[in-house]
Formats: structure tokens, C-alpha cells, sequence
């Protein structure tokens, strides 16, 4: 690995700095840091963060690096779902009509006061109503053997599920798990997420979606990751964590990858590479868990 290189998690955008009314440093410095103050520069906003709308020019309209926005009414708008775990914002996908499957790394807190949203944004100019497009979880379960990222190793185990109080609002997808023996060679990833578009951007809450060819994408079998490549000026970066790669088989939809971390230069650490936890791995984890709780396995 060149010196150059820096690793690091898809780190959950920190909400109270997104719903801050300052943009600059101070939002940027708690991006940055995991460890920073978690004060936010304005008390506009008072925990529970979701119980209103937040003004669009407060959200920064920057998501998936070099992204298309997703409007309601979109073919993508029921694609993904957005997380808060302890004021931090990540992305998630339905496995089940009540269960989400997300990254490790953004189950932060209470795992039973985790607010799930429903909706293209959390703007007001999106239609955004808590009692619409809100909903919380009553449980969740990280891998018992996930490792976070170090300077010496890479990230293991980053997945997640999050067991909901309702289920899914009708029109949302329960994805099935890809085999990634079933890609072909012009089956395309697409990553939903509600990410930042820069490494050293604030986030925003706001849906976007981008896609990749099949030349852009490794499966690392023996490492049980999706390797993909974001030289091009796209991909996902942090608040995008724990979302899906999503592929087509047989003209269905399925999460090939949970959204784990990145790897670029410093400068710029979104714009090198991306790597996913390869779903199809942890199917008897998923189902040894949801069996435990009562839950019907996936297929």
C-alpha cells in the first residue's frame, strides 16, 4: 500500500453539525473528526432531531460524490432508508418488511431510540412530516466479530441489522441478498445513499443515486468485499455507510454489498476506492439472528 494512501470508514455524517446553521469550520471539523466536540453551533434544533423539517439551505444540496439528485416521484426514491444512531446519519436497506441491514459502524447509542426516515430528504421543501416519514427502532444487533479500521488493518464484519418498531411503509423494497455467482458482464452496481459528495464536504440528508459498469467493480472472495473503483469522480463516501450496492438479477433488485469504508489519497480519501462487506457472506449471520428473534429467515 502506497504511503499516500489513507483508509477510512464511511463515517456517519454527524446530524447536529448538518443541522447547524454554520456550514463551514466548525461542520467541517466534526466531519472530519470522530473524536471532535459534538456541540452543535445552534440549538435550533433540539434532540429529537427529526421532529421537523429542516430548511434546504441548511442541508447543503451535496450528496453520493457526483450524483443525481432523487426527487419524490423518482424511480429511486424507495430505494434506500436513512439512519440516525445517536445523532449520526448513515443509509440502510429492508431485508425484511420490518428489519434493516446496515454497517456496524453506524450503531451508535441506544440501539432502541434509532429514528429511521422515510422519505427523499428531511428538507421541508422535499414534504418532509415526522408523523409521515418517520419511524424508530426497538432493537439492533452489530456482528459480533466486527473490527473497526486501524493504520494496520482493514475494517472486518461491518454490517448490522436494525429491527424496527412498524414495518416499512408501503412501496419500499424488501431486497433479496445477491449471489454474486448470478453478476454478468453487463449486470451495473448502483449505490442510494444520502451521503456527502466530497471527503472533506458536510453532509446533507438529501438522496442521491449513481451507478457503476461491471469493470468497475471486483468481488474479493476471499476477503468477502466488493472492491469498487471511484477514480472516475463518483461513488459514495461518509453518510453513505452501511447503504446498498445494489444490483439487477433476473430484472430484480438485490443488495450485492453493504457501503463499509474507503481508500484514496489523502487529499482526497473518496476519490481512490470503495469497499462494501459482501452480503451474501453473512446470509447465515442474517438468519441466525433473525431465527433468534423470532423473525422468518431470508431465502
Amino acid at each position: 500500500m502506497k504511503s499516500h494512501t489513507t483508509i477510512k470508514l464511511l463515517l456517519p455524517v454527524l446530524f447536529l453539525a448538518l443541522s447547524s446553521c454554520d456550514n463551514s469550520s466548525s461542520a467541517a471539523k466534526n466531519f472530519q473528526d470522530p473524536n471532535a466536540p459534538r456541540t452543535p453551533d445552534s440549538t435550533e434544533y433540539d434532540r429529537p432531531l427529526l421532529d421537523r423539517c429542516i430548511p434546504e439551505s441548511k442541508l447543503l444540496a451535496r450528496g453520493i460524490i457526483g450524483g443525481r439528485r432523487v426527487y419524490n416521484g423518482d424511480a429511486n426514491e424507495k430505494k434506500a432508508i436513512m439512519i440516525l444512531s445517536n445523532a449520526e446519519l448513515c443509509t440502510a436497506s429492508a431485508i425484511a418488511p420490518n428489519v434493516l441491514l446496515t454497517a456496524a459502524h453506524c450503531i451508535k447509542g441506544s440501539k432502541d431510540k434509532i429514528e429511521i426516515v422515510y422519505n427523499v430528504s428531511v428538507s421541508c421543501e422535499s414534504g418532509y412530516t415526522p408523523d409521515q416519514h418517520r419511524g424508530f427502532s426497538v432493537d439492533a444487533v452489530v456482528h459480533q466479530s466486527y473490527n473497526e479500521i486501524s493504520q494496520v488493518r482493514m475494517s472486518s464484519n461491518d454490517v448490522a441489522l436494525v429491527f424496527l418498531r412498524d414495518n416499512i411503509p408501503y412501496g419500499y423494497p424488501v431486497y433479496k441478498i445477491a449471489d454474486p455467482a448470478d453478476l454478468q458482464s453487463n449486470t451495473k452496481l448502483r449505490f442510494v445513499g444520502y451521503g456527502v459528495t466530497a471527503s472533506e464536504g458536510a453532509g446533507s440528508g438529501i438522496m442521491r443515486t449513481t451507478e457503476f459498469t461491471r469493470e468497475a467493480y471486483t468481488v474479493l472472495y476471499n476477503e468477502n468485499k466488493v472492491e469498487v473503483d471511484q477514480d472516475s469522480g463518483t461513488g459514495i463516501c461518509s453518510g453513505d455507510s452501511g447503504g446498498p450496492g445494489l444490483v439487477e438479477i433476473n430484472g430484480i433488485d438485490q443488495v450485492l454489498g453493504v457501503n463499509s469504508y474507503v481508500m484514496g489519497p489523502k487529499s482526497d480519501y473518496c476519490g481512490g476506492k470503495s469497499f462494501l462487506e459482501l452480503a451474501h457472506h453473512y446470509k447465515p449471520w442474517i438468519n441466525q439472528q433473525l431465527q433468534a428473534r423470532g423473525y422468518r429467515s431470508i431465502e
